[in-house]
């Protein structure tokens, strides 16, 4: 009997695409929070996402190592048998942190390999296993800088002044309060789970999602260093938002958390 031929099918994203899709979820699970209280968990994982991944377009511009830790040292390892003769005789380029150690017969690199470096290492041979080497130790030494250094370059001029109409982050002091309450006291305790039995009081949450929220669209639209040829993305962005705040004002939870503050 003739079996049927599958056709790989494909699932793709881009950066842009995975901070968009963690916005979608948080927008999902917010409007899931009045029923389920549960929800405020994949609430806070998702609001982090989105942060993290907005924070990274908007300082990536058309270079994807302005987002890479090149403090890091790391050292990542790839087995080869040999090396092409040339590189055998003149070494490798004194200014790029790679050695091959004869006797484990494998090629290191030390921190995170720049897409210049990879270009510069490939011009060396032509020989496959020497590519496949040099092409292994850029994807996988790679280290994305971390959640705070990713915020912290997106409040620096220097970082954010890509194009005429780019504009720098400014956090206020709730938006930071908000942001450090859903990064170290919520989301690293989900994501890494100790055994414990973790009672939350749930009553901040509303106004914490709505100042992350402010920072997202900031990063995503106002910034003007994301999507700028993509209305439809936007306006996407700009009604998600939009909506998940107007859900979020109407939250029994926000609305006694009003009424708290008020009587102070």
């Amino acid at each position: 009997m003739p079996t049927k031929k599958i056709y790989a099918k494909w699932l793709r994203f881009t950066e842009e695409d995975n901070a968009l899709d963690y916005l979608e979820k948080a927008s999902f699970y917010i409007s899931q929070t009045e029923k389920d209280k549960k929800s405020w968990k994949w609430v806070i994982l998702c609001l982090h996402g989105a942060l993290y991944g907005f924070s990274i377009c908007a300082i990536k511009g058309t270079n994807p190592d302005r987002v890479i830790d090149f403090k890091s040292k790391y050292k990542t390892k790839y087995k080869i048998e040999e090396l092409p003769q040339n590189i055998i005789e003149h070494g490798f380029p004194s200014e790029i942190k790679i050695k091959y150690n004869s006797s484990k017969k494998e090629l290191e690199f030390i921190s995170s390999m720049s897409f210049n470096d990879r270009e510069q290492l490939l011009q060396l041979s032509n020989h496959q296993d020497f590519q496949k080497a040099i092409n292994y130790l850029y994807n996988h030494s790679r280290k994305l800088i971390s959640f705070y250094n990713a915020l912290k370059r997106c409040q620096n001029p220097d970082w954010m002044r890509q194009f005429v109409h780019s504009r720098t982050l400014k956090l206020d002091r709730g938006q930071k309060w908000s942001i450090n309450k859903l990064k170290k006291e919520f989301r690293n305790y989900f994501e890494h789970y100790q055994p414990l039995a973790w009672s939350i009081e749930i009553h901040g949450m509303p106004q914490i999602a709505i100042q992350v929220l402010d920072v997202i669209r900031f990063l995503a639209i106002d910034s003007g260093n994301i999507f700028p040829s993509s209305q439809n993305k936007q306006r996407k962005i700009k009604s998600l938002i939009f909506q998940s705040k107007k859900v979020l004002k109407r939250t029994k939870l926000y609305k006694e958390s009003l009424i708290a503050n008020q009587e102070k």
